[in-house]
């Protein structure tokens, strides 16, 4: 020891310091599926308050996907197993996708289990969304679902761009097709394809009036979707699988 701290106190950090100041996800959680505590960092990266997340069952904030495994996880530790290394996606307070590694120690005296995890990885909203369609388009054979696509484009403007144009007249069609496509294309719930037909949607309204037809349209989205199958995977890096 150094003499001049001879005679001194010293601070010795306990667990309250270490639990509150650890840059990792630090949390004590319950056998009913329930936090007991969180840390600030935990607070930080979900973008809840600690009483938002001991309020609901902690398995409600994993990526439904991912859920199952999580589950599993979770009754490993309730039977006294450690759980070491294990990843999965949770979803955040402003929708985006958060991917942790975890590691679980149960106590089985107190039913509780203490929590550590680290950021793996953080997803936007919008790359989360992007990459969920893609997921859907990698669970099928390369050319049934590039013709499935360019079949599902025909499909879209001979309906917005040709009948549904048609219908509407003279009643601002550019505007109204688009609303009305991408007010269809609400019903996904995916951000990213909403945010596509809207922009797209536009676009393929704008040569419909300008040509008269729906030829342009057609080829202009059919490059589109090519293009989008032929890069977009390559632009957005998919995450690790569940471990």
């Amino acid at each position: 020891m150094d003499p001049g701290l001879q005679g001194t106190s010293t601070w010795e950090p306990g667990f309250e310091e270490i639990f509150d100041l650890s840059l990792d996800l630090l949390c004590i959680a319950g056998f009913d599926g329930y936090f007991k505590r969180v840390n600030f960092a935990f607070e930080e990266a979900f973008g809840y308050t600690s009483a938002e997340l001991m309020s609901r069952p902690f398995l409600d904030l994993v990526d439904p996907e991912d859920r199952p495994q999580a589950a599993e996880a979770f009754e490993r530790l309730i039977g006294g197993e450690e759980v070491l290394r294990f990843e999965n996606r949770n979803i955040c307070a402003d929708g985006s996708t958060l991917w942790l590694e975890w590691s679980g120690r149960p106590m089985l005296d107190e039913r509780v289990f203490y929590g550590a995890a680290r950021i793996a990885r953080h997803i936007p909203l919008l790359n989360e969304a992007i990459s969920s369609v893609l997921r859907y388009a990698q669970k099928g054979s390369d050319p049934l679902v590039m013709l499935t696509a360019l079949a599902n484009g025909v499909g879209e403007e001979v309906f917005f761009r040709g009948a549904l144009f048609a219908a509407i007249g003279n009643r601002h069609p550019v505007l109204a097709s688009t609303a009305i496509y991408t007010l269809a294309a609400t019903a996904t719930r995916n951000p990213a394809l909403m945010l596509a037909s809207g922009t797209m949607g536009a676009l393929f309204g704008l040569q419909r009036r300008a040509t008269g037809g729906i030829q342009a349209p057609v080829l202009t989205h059919l490059t589109w979707s090519t293009l989008m199958l032929r890069f977009l995977p390559a632009l957005v890096d998919d995450p690790p699988p569940v471990r």
